[in-house]
């Protein structure tokens, strides 16, 4: 029976193809595989680069910009020894570039890659767990426009500040300053403390963020971060005795009685104030104590002189309070209260005066 040759020809061709193609695979020098920069791309797998390295450093510049407008982000690498490896680029947790870097043993190497913001916001860069922030603001818009946009309780708050009324060079400065670490959700659980401190819907502002802006007039924060082991006492001492606007109660911010009343808005800036200021007339006090009673003297008068017995500096403290939407009331059911009250003596006599203080359910004294 006759039988079609093709059938055993289409067997040899194939055969022939694969024995081909084997062969060029072998003999085909293995290419360096390209670097990752899916999403997913988390480490700087080994296999890449030749030699290790550290980064030491990593800064932008310039740290605010319009949207669409180049930054510079500069890393400083240390190389475990001469070869080269790849470095990865994340912002805001994705990676958006990888350059090739030539290092040299124990040298300090610098490189540059450019990244531009799309639209306004926070924008984290990450290379190798150093991060660094850069502020995108919209072409010709404020920073008190981005600030809205982002955090519109601050923003609030801020546009209250006696300091900001009207808004100059030195403020913007100061407000790009506020705008980097406000617009970080890791700063977020301190401006909510700083905003809560105080009768908020009654204040007349937020004094611990006065604090801030007058530190931030002085100091850069993108090289100095003021919430670093945050306190609100180490902020307050910061702002009200070291800066230049306030130089430890010595200018004019701390000369007018109502002025400074409505900034002593809390009983710890009313306590720190008062450590700070006033000092315990013991003259007057025997006195009193001789004679079995006294003048009352006026919250302003204290203020004045900065010395006065117990009961004048209760009366000073109440009066802030009061002043700034404590209520003076009995204690029994009502919040943000605020009282003097009398320490007697067993023989009936009045020994004692403290401004005693009902705040976010804590007793204060």
């Amino acid at each position: 029976m006759y039988k079609r040759p093709g059938r055993y020809l289409q067997v040899i061709i194939t055969v022939l193809f694969l024995f081909t193609a084997v062969f060029f695979y072998c003999n085909t020098p293995a290419n360096t595989p390209a670097p990752d920069t899916s999403d997913n791309q988390t480490d700087i797998p080994s296999e890449l680069g030749t030699v290790g390295f550290t980064v030491k450093k990593i800064s932008a510049n310039p740290v605010i910009v319009d949207a669409g407008e180049p930054v510079t982000i500069t890393a400083e690498l240390s190389g475990e020894a001469s070869g080269t490896n790849y470095l990865y680029i994340k912002v805001n947790g994705k990676n958006i570039d990888v350059i090739e870097v030539i290092l040299e043993e124990n040298a300090v190497t610098s490189t540059e890659v450019l990244y531009t913001p799309d639209s306004p916001g926070l924008y984290n860069i990450d290379i190798r767990g150093l991060t660094t922030n850069i502020i995108a603001t919209e072409p010709d818009g404020s920073l008190l426009d981005l600030i809205e946009a982002e955090y519109p309780e601050l923003y609030e708050e801020l546009r209250l500040l006696p300091d900001l009324e009207e808004i100059d060079e030195k403020d913007n400065a100061a407000l790009a300053d506020i705008a980097y670490l406000a617009l970080n959700p890791d700063n977020k659980p301190v401006f909510e403390d700083m905003l809560d401190e105080g009768v908020r819907e009654e204040r007349k502002y937020c004094a611990p963020l006065e604090a801030l802006l007058w530190i931030a007039y002085e100091k850069d924060f993108t090289e100095y971060n003021p919430f670093e082991n945050y306190t609100l006492k180490r902020l307050l001492n910061t702002a009200w005795q070291t800066t230049d606007i306030s130089f430890d109660y010595d200018t004019e911010k701390w000369q007018d009685f109502d002025t400074v009343v409505d900034r002593l808005s809390s009983p710890p800036l009313i306590s720190l104030y008062m450590r700070n200021n006033f000092n315990y007339d013991i003259e007057e006090a025997e006195e009193i104590y001789l004679s079995r009673s006294g003048p009352a003297v006026p919250a302003e008068k204290t203020f004045e002189t900065k010395i006065g017995t117990c009961g004048d500096m209760s009366r000073f403290a109440l009066h802030c309070l009061i002043n700034n939407g404590y209520e003076y009331a009995s204690f029994k059911t009502e919040d943000n209260a605020a009282a003097m009250v009398g320490i007697f003596l067993s023989t009936g006599e009045i020994g004692h005066a403290i401004c005693l203080v009902k705040d976010k359910g804590e007793f204060y004294a």
